[in-house]
């Protein structure tokens, strides 16, 4: 499944069965530039179009680093966890051709199974080559790549 971010707000709809937010158009207009939003704040909002772009990311790459702060780490396996459960409910009602749900659904598993939550940012010796972010805002204490790549909320 190979997904170009000039569809991600189509993408968005399908998973998610609603159009995408004003901030979240924002960040995916904003690719290929930004990676996450400029915010610690815990926004389901924005953490569901972090877990789009991470999807996105996936369909190019073997491996993407969802980055968080370590004390967000259970809110976030929390929402991805929920994020994943509402997106195979939305594919259950997609009116497609006979199979063609099963085929989809499993086109997202792969996708969602190649998004590793991390949160131990400081030990990356280098900017990975696939990342989304999550939690961080740019005053916090993170690499000097990743602060270019948060969208200003």
């Amino acid at each position: 499944m190979d997904i170009t971010p000039q569809f991600l707000p189509i993408f968005h709809r399908h998973l998610f069965g609603e159009p995408p937010t004003d901030a979240q158009f924002r960040l995916y207009k904003a690719l290929p530039g930004a990676r996450g939003f400029d915010s610690s704040e815990l926004n389901d909002e924005q953490f569901r179009a972090i877990v789009a772009l991470s999807m996105v990311t996936a369909s190019k790459h073997q491996r993407v680093l969802l980055l968080a702060p370590l004390p967000h780490a259970g809110w976030v396996v929390e929402h991805f966890n929920a994020a994943a459960d509402s997106i195979f409910t939305q594919c259950k009602q997609l009116a497609v051709i006979p199979g063609g749900k099963a085929q989809i659904a499993r086109g997202y598993s792969d996708l969602l199974k190649k998004i590793f939550i991390f949160g131990r940012l400081l030990q990356l010796e280098t900017e990975p080559a696939a990342w989304t972010s999550f939690g961080f805002a740019a005053g916090d204490p993170v690499p000097e790549w990743l602060r270019p790549k948060l969208l200003s909320v």
